[in-house]
């Protein structure tokens, strides 16, 4: 019983020897970050709501609709995506 338990701890440490990351990130300047595992970009300021002075209950506040938001949302993520 012994034996089996020491064969099966060499097979998982091996096995974890021999995965490695191959993530590279990317500084694109302004605080982002890109990842190119995940192909995506990060804040590099994870506390940005804080730093910007983001107040949720401003948001909140504002009346719009359901149709307009969505249309602020993708004019918003295409200016971002045009700077990148």
């Amino acid at each position: 019983m012994e034996e089996c338990f020491v064969k099966y701890i060499s097979i998982v440490l091996l096995l974890m020897a021999t995965f490695s990351a191959n993530a590279q990130l990317f500084d694109r300047g302004n605080g982002v970050i890109y990842d190119s595992d995940y192909k995506i970009t990060w804040l590099a300021d994870a506390n940005y709501a804080v730093t910007a002075e983001y107040n949720a209950l401003e948001v909140t506040e504002i009346s719009a609709t359901r149709e307009e938001r969505l249309i602020q949302v993708f004019l918003l993520v295409s200016l971002l995506m045009m700077k990148l």
